[in-house]
């Protein structure tokens, strides 16, 4: 599974939160979002989809300290999860990232269609 931490310019509409944190199944390409506070609810959100999908074999993800931080890593090493970060500057190497690349496409896409405000961008990424 791969992850990737996604900001805003407005807040969204129903929780009034600029950022969500999406995870992409590599083999499934299944994805799902979770709204954040901030980037410190980030191994909640990973408590929330190993409660929700179950443990996967690895996690992928950016190099940012907050994915590398010691809970995290105490939960790995728990379920046994192995995790992988991309290098600094070769973000092209998350598949989260750019699968992310394409839902903001199709995200953008129907916000323009429908008209619909930007402070619905979180509901319009959960639909898409």
């Amino acid at each position: 599974m791969a992850t990737d931490t996604i900001y805003s310019d407005v807040v969204a509409i129903d929780n009034g939160l600029d950022s969500a944190q999406i995870f992409v199944g590599l083999l499934t390409k299944y994805c799902d979002i979770f709204s954040m506070h901030n980037d410190k609810q980030f191994i909640n959100t990973i408590r929330d989809v190993i409660r929700k999908h179950g443990a996967m074999d690895k996690l992928i993800s950016g190099s940012a300290q907050l994915e590398i931080n010691k809970k995290l890593k105490d939960v790995f090493c728990q379920l046994c999860i192995d995790d992988w970060q991309s290098e600094a500057h070769f973000q092209h190497k998350n598949f989260a990232e750019l699968r992310h690349k394409d839902i903001k496409a199709k995200v953008n896409s129907v916000l323009n269609v429908t008209g619909a405000s930007p402070h619905t961008w979180l509901l319009c990424m959960e639909y898409v």
